[in-house]
């Protein structure tokens, strides 16, 4: 029998060779922006939460792995610097999280962000903030040793946080330093009742000298007191001072000339920069031809024209006395910008070649070839205006001083 491309029966399975299966296994994902999250809620019997015992931020420097004992370890930038670790005891969940300064300011948000994804006031859980968290190269569950360890340096800080007390004087260092060697106290009873360790002696808490703190309460209250008054005084004397200013301000030649509607000046002394700048701006306006004329004449007059205003021209010639000297002439613009008449990229041969495009009805755009004028560039030339960099130029205004240009050329050449 057949079974060939136009065969009416089915080819009968070849059993030796069986069906490959599928693979049902969802694939999971380990990258995440928070992997301290992931770290501190992982899968559970019923699948909720994660089932991940591994994962990471983009590029590595905050991550977590899990242990051959099931312990969970989360890590800052290398293995050898564990920031937490998770593991069960019993019917209890316990976070060992890391205490002391951290190395760096990434390192301290790592930890924080990692403090943060622990459970909160969840029956079963027991957090702990210790400096020894993991044992051996395979960061398991600690041991006695890890635990002796720990013990020693709860006794440690303890001890500490004593002795800062002595030596506080300030009634909220008095209180602080007292309340967190009393609760360190309870945390290291706590550790040693979980992990059923022998409890340390630990040194005995000082009693509040309740008179003596009453005393310091007293005098930093009259400190206070006295400093209120001296910067209530210092206010009293600006505020004179402020006021003072503002009526000088409003009864001179600079007080604000601009009436509102409602008769009363626009600008109030705090908007007296504004006012000036509208003031030297309406003067510009009065006085914008005489101004334009003066400094086409040569005199150091300031123009109040922006980088978006067409740009003004005028001929500069200089003499032997001059800091210049060797400089026949140039082409200054109201960008204060100079480039010389005669040359390759003087203004003279500019001018022909606008001349040229002009005469002939040609336009201008750089495109691969560039003509240049000084150490700038020619953007494009359409017939009227002309457009260099940051400069653009009339045909009206070139051609006020072409006559001035052709003349210094001239000159050169002689």
């Amino acid at each position: 029998m057949s079974y060939g491309q136009y065969s009416l029966h089915e080819r009968p399975a070849d059993e030796s060779k069986p069906l490959r299966k599928q693979a049902t296994e969802k694939r999971l994902r380990h990258v995440f922006d928070n992997p301290a999250h992931v770290w501190a809620h992982p899968g559970q019997k019923d699948g909720s939460v994660f089932e991940q015992d591994n994962a990471r931020v983009a590029g590595g420097r905050w991550y977590f792995k899990t242990s051959s004992d099931g312990t969970r370890v989360i890590y800052s930038y290398r293995d050898s610097y564990v920031i937490g670790s998770r593991f069960e005891l019993g019917r209890k969940i316990i976070f060992l999280l890391r205490s002391g300064k951290p190395y760096s300011i990434t390192t301290s948000g790592h930890m924080n962000a990692t403090r943060s994804a622990v459970p909160k006031d969840d029956r079963g859980v027991e957090v702990f903030t210790v400096p020894a968290m993991v044992y051996g190269y395979d960061h398991g569950k600690p041991t006695k040793a890890e635990h002796d360890y720990n013990l020693a340096a709860y006794v440690a800080d303890i001890t500490d946080a004593i002795e800062r007390h002595g030596n506080s004087r300030s009634s909220h260092n008095i209180r602080g330093t007292r309340n967190e060697a009393a609760s360190l106290t309870v945390q290291v009873k706590r550790y040693a009742k979980v992990f059923k360790l022998k409890l340390p002696a630990l040194p005995k808490l000082p009693k509040l000298d309740a008179a003596k703190l009453a005393q310091i309460v007293e005098r930093e209250r009259v400190r206070e007191e006295k400093s209120a008054a001296k910067r209530a005084a210092e206010r009293a004397v600006w505020e004179a001072q402020h006021q003072a200013e503002v009526e000088a301000w409003k009864n001179g030649p600079t007080a604000c000339k601009h009436i509102g509607a409602d008769g009363e000046p626009k600008h109030s002394y705090s908007d007296r920069w504004e006012c000036e700048r509208q003031q030297e701006q309406e003067e510009w306006d009065r006085t914008k031809t005489e101004k334009i004329a003066a400094w086409k004449r040569g005199e150091d007059v300031r123009l109040r024209l922006g980088y978006s205003d067409n740009a003004l021209l005028r001929v500069r010639t200089f003499g032997a006395d001059e800091p210049v000297a060797g400089l026949i002439g140039c082409v200054e613009t109201s960008h204060s910008v100079q480039v010389l008449i005669s040359g390759l990229a003087g203004a003279a041969r500019l001018f022909r070649l606008l001349v040229a495009l002009k005469t002939s009805g040609r336009t201008y755009q750089q495109n691969g070839h560039s003509e240049h004028i000084g150490h700038f560039t020619v953007t494009s030339f359409d017939g009227e205006t002309l457009i260099a960099e940051c400069h653009k130029i009339t045909w009206q205004e070139i051609l006020s001083v072409s006559d001035a240009v052709l003349a210094a050329e001239q000159h050169v050449g002689e």
